[in-house]
Order: C-alpha cells, then structure tokens, then sequence
C-alpha cells in the first residue's frame, strides 16, 4: 500500500510542477512543500518494510520485496530522485537471489515489464553517467537479453531502434572498460570501428523491429535522430581513447542535425519526452560552441520538462547542461562529472 500511495504522490508531483516554480536539489517549493514531506514519510515506511521482509528468511517473500523495488524505481524515475541507482542495484541483487531472470519469470516472482524498466533505467541512465562511475550490474543483462525485451515492446519515451540500442549498451561497456584500464587504443580504435560499422549500417528507411512501429510520418524521423545521438554518443566518449581527433566542426554539424529533426518532430510530438536523451547528447556535444546554438537547445529541453509529460529527470539534466556551458569544458565526462538520470 505504501508503495502504491509514494507512486502516486509521485505522479502528483511531476502533473503539479508544471505550475510551481521548478524544484531544487535541496526540494520543492511552496505548496508542493508539505506533499514532499508526505513523499519522504511514505518513502520512509516503503524502505522500513523491505528491510523487515528482507531481514526475515521465515516472511521474506521474493515477489513482494521485487513488486516494491519495481514500484519504488517507477516513482524515483517520474520524481528524479537520488535514489534511483540504490533501488536498480537492488532490484538486480534481488532477481541474482532468485536464480536469475528465466528462474524468476518463470516462476512468477517478477513480471516481464518490470525486468523491461529496470534494464532500459540501466543502460539509459549509464550514458550520463561518468566513465568511472558507471553502474557494472549492467553486464547482468546479455545481449540476447536486452535484443529479446527491446524487440518485443516500444518505449514510447524512448523510441530507439534495437540495432541502435545495442549500440549504446556496447559503448557503455567500452567506457567502463576504458575507465578500469583494461584497454589498449588500438583495441578501443578497433572495438570503435566495430560499433561505429553497426550504426553506420542502420537504414531508418527500412526500420523493422516486431512490435508495431510509430506512424510513418515521424518514423523515419525519430530513426535518423536516434542513429545521429548514438554515433555522436559514441564519438564523444570513445574517439580520445582511440586516438581519433574529435573535429569541434563535424561535432557541432552532428549536434545541429538532431536539433533540426527534433524541430520537426516537435509539430507532430509536441514536448515529447522521446525527444530528451537525443537533446541531451547534442547539447553535451556543445561544449564551447556559440551561445545561441546551446540556447536552442536549453529551449527544446526546457519545454519538455514543463510539457504534458513532464519529467524532473529532464529538468535536472538541463541543468547539469547550463553548468557544463557556462564552464566553457568540452569533454563528455567534464558535462556528466556526477551521474544523472536521463530516463525520460
């Protein structure tokens, strides 16, 4: 009931804001005030519970401790909330005690959306995230796992291919792999190579996944942003490794091709939230680039986290993007030096 009860005080949170002055890192303002207090007791009293359930081998029960992480993850990600790492840890050190994901779903200890959620929160939430402080329980999912739960359903807020976001789990696990030391750059250049080759080689005219596609009139479209943020993704977090020049001209001639499709996506969309993650790469790609070219940007994204689906998570990574201008620092890692949730 607790969890149910946060969720939906979460829900309240994210619909109200959008006529409340924007929430700080220390907490809401005026009359959202007392509904954080109510926020942070029913968060209290959910992490209460599972520490009983969990404490207890004789009433600790698998599927309830699961259901409440899952409930937990989906308010941290609407609210944006600090906790959200925590709670994704959990739940993969939770399904690991169960026997793993097939154990766990085949006996009904989790459900197939949940699984679904955790695994896109991961892998999302690690491309704004630092190169040394990534979360490694990512490697928990294969890629027969991550192919066999991105093939089968869409993720309205993120519409990305699944050739595509193989891609970005590979560049993760290349940054991770860079940030412990574990490369050599003519190993980097050569593992660049290999993703680089996939994206190249995505068509966004003949988009085929198994589970119905957006309307073709924005198709297309959201395919080439997301293969244009995913190359550049890739570029600013590999290329130095490899020993690839990073051209400032080519990056901000990338960053100026997603602005243009999110434009035209923005008249059918609206402020969608599927246009966030690619904003947020282009606007990390416009470290030192002219202030007018980063202000389309804050306005794209700043829209969108007061829009119809409003989203603190975006919000906030709007202002790590501010910081990261006004320092005048370029580079990747310098823009996301502290993780941020970018699931939109």
């Amino acid at each position: 009931m607790e969890s149910r009860i946060r969720f939906v005080l979460g829900h309240y949170f994210t619909q109200q804001r959008r006529s409340s002055p924007p929430p700080t890192r220390d907490g809401w303002l005026g009359d959202l005030a007392s509904v954080q207090r109510k926020f942070s007791h029913y968060t209290g009293q959910v992490l209460a519970k599972l520490g009983t359930d969990i404490g207890d081998p004789g009433k600790y029960l698998e599927k309830q401790v699961l259901s409440r992480v899952s409930l937990l993850i989906a308010t941290d990600i609407s609210v944006g909330t600090p906790t959200l790492r925590h709670h994704l840890r959990g739940f993969i050190a939770g399904v690991k005690a169960t026997g793993g994901i097939r154990v766990a779903l085949d006996n009904h200890k989790i459900h197939r959306n949940s699984v679904f959620l955790v695994m896109m929160s991961m892998i999302i939430t690690n491309t704004t995230s630092p190169s040394f402080d990534q979360m490694g329980e990512e490697a928990f999912f294969t890629n027969e796992d991550v192919y066999a739960y991105c093939a089968d359903e869409l993720m309205e807020t993120f519409p990305c291919p699944t050739q595509l976001f193989l891609c970005i789990r590979d560049i993760n696990r290349a940054r991770r792999d860079i940030a412990g030391g574990q490369y050599s750059t003519g190993i980097v250049r050569k593992m660049m190579q290999a993703i680089f080759r996939i994206i190249a080689s995505f068509e966004p005219q003949t988009w085929r996944e198994r589970y119905v596609l957006p309307e073709p009139e924005v198709r297309f479209q959201l395919a080439a942003m997301y293969k244009s943020a995913t190359m550049l993704y890739g570029m600013m977090t590999l290329a130095a490794y490899a020993g690839v020049p990073s051209d400032a001209s080519h990056r901000i001639a990338s960053t100026e091709g997603i602005v243009d499709l999110a434009l035209a996506l923005s008249q059918p969309l609206g402020d969608h939230l599927a246009l966030a993650w690619p904003l947020m790469v282009a606007g990390a790609s416009l470290g030192g680039a002219p202030p007018g070219k980063q202000a389309v940007v804050d306005r794209l994204l700043l829209s969108i986290s007061q829009g119809v689906y409003a989203s603190n998570g975006v919000f906030f990574a709007l202002e790590r993007l501010r910081m990261f201008w006004k320092s005048g620092k370029t580079e990747w890692d310098e823009c996301f030096s502290t993780w941020q949730a970018a699931i939109p």
